[in-house]
């Protein structure tokens, strides 16, 4: 069990006696003021926090006469230590936040629109406009991008040519994409030793990753997740359409009857899956692996009635209750300065979001040049209230689905009566 923090009356009567006479000085005369300190809270990646700490953070500090308190949390902390410092009045000045989170920031008044700020910013046109997509809400601009992260269909040139495919024409279409996973997938006896199309986000009970495999299709076919004003569109045909599909692709990388092992990303990258949708991370595994195999890869962007992709951006924004707005802008714009920029996204082997570093970015490492060739096609991921809870329960569905346990219209209309009684507290 921890020692209890909690001090008897008496002493915090004197802590506090003691904290002011610090700040007048036992003379009664006024101390020096003390050097003004910036509270910065971030989700970062072991060389990122090194690239803070050496050059980022001490350059600022100089320039500015200020002390940054850098504070690392995770994607699982990171929300319970912002309300915390919140409430105990004491919350960063600057926060990084994920894809999906700027409602639930907006809602809980804990984020800055600086809108009016980046209207007059010149730096905002260098920025790939998708990239602004997960900090906007209902027209605002809240925080300003960090990286792109679109997702793609990565497949391999040979296992095309081994099918009999032409991998300079990757699939087109829906049509093209499950004949390819047709003739692609490869079985002995009754085991799979080659997906046609990875399953990883279609069979494993990963929520985030079904969910993330569905939203593509269902904007192919021309529908929505859910709206600005939180009205659910996975009940509608375009949805029915997105399902069947995803276990068509399913059916056939796995067929019934058969064992298939691995079902996770790990397929890919061993060539016993043909062809797997993820982010431009994809790349840098490859690379790691074998650079000269990234000559033999190509990524691609199907259609069914539009071509669309969805894109992940993580973001950095002003507390609302920041009482040093003007220094955390000051200190955003030299976090996001461009070769700044491209070396901290680098570092995790993802593209900058600013176009002046594209070609500097690219010769650095080049597996990022996937990321730039399908960006064109990427539209913000859905953004809604409690997207774990929610996206989890949509997963429970899908699930059912593919085991053929309840039809797809039915599973959709009874995850959407779930999720709607958790929005109808934030309609």
């Amino acid at each position: 069990m921890k020692a209890s923090c909690r001090l008897p009356v008496e002493e915090c009567v004197v802590l506090v006696i003691v904290g002011i006479c610090s700040l007048v000085g036992v003379s009664g005369r006024p101390a020096e003021a003390a050097t003004p300190v910036l509270r910065v809270q971030m989700v970062l990646d072991p060389p990122q926090i090194t690239l803070l700490q050496k050059e980022v953070i001490p350059s600022f500090e100089q320039e500015n006469g200020v002390k940054v308190a850098l504070e690392i949390v995770d994607w699982t902390n990171r929300m319970q230590r912002l309300m915390a410092q919140t409430a105990a009045g004491l919350p960063p000045d600057v926060f990084m936040n994920g894809a999906e989170h700027v409602y639930e920031l907006i809602r809980a008044g804990l984020v800055a629109d600086i809108t009016a700020t980046l209207a007059n910013w010149s730096d905002k046109r260098d920025f790939i406009p998708a990239a602004f997509g997960s900090s906007t809400w209902a027209g605002r601009s809240y925080g300003v991008p960090l990286l792109v992260a679109p997702r793609m269909w990565w497949y391999y040139y040979d296992l095309f040519e081994e099918a009999g495919l032409d991998p300079k024409r990757p699939p087109e279409d829906w049509e093209d994409l499950l004949t390819a996973a047709r003739k692609l997938t490869r079985t002995r006896d009754k085991d799979v030793v080659q997906q046609g199309y990875s399953v990883a986000g279609l069979a494993t009970d990963d929520p985030f990753g079904n969910l993330q495999e569905f939203v593509p299709y269902l904007w192919q076919a021309g529908g929505e997740l859910i709206n600005e004003q939180l009205q659910i569109g996975f009940t509608s045909s375009a949805a029915m359409r997105a399902l069947q599909l995803m276990l068509d692709l399913l059916n056939t990388s796995w067929p019934p009857g058969y064992k298939c092992r691995p079902t996770d990303e790990s397929a890919f990258f061993a060539k016993k899956a043909a062809i797997l949708l993820f982010s431009g991370a994809a790349g840098s595994v490859i690379a790691r692996r074998d650079p000269t195999e990234l000559d033999r890869v190509g990524v691609f962007v199907p259609k069914d009635e539009e071509k669309v992709t969805p894109v992940f951006c993580d973001w950095v924004a002003i507390h609302r209750q920041s009482r040093q707005k003007e220094l955390a802008w000051k200190f955003i714009q030299t976090l996001t300065a461009p070769e700044t920029l491209m070396k901290f996204d680098l570092l995790i082997g993802l593209p900058s979001p600013r176009y002046s570093t594209v070609a500097n970015a690219v010769r650095a490492f080049p597996a990022v040049r996937f990321s730039y060739q399908v960006i064109d096609f990427a539209r913000r991921y859905p953004v809604f209230p409690e997207a774990d809870r929610l996206t989890r329960i949509w997963a429970a569905y899908w699930q059912r689905i593919r085991k053929g346990e309840q039809s797809p219209e039915n599973a959709m209309a009874s995850a959407a009566d779930e999720w709607n009684q958790v929005l109808k507290a934030y309609r």
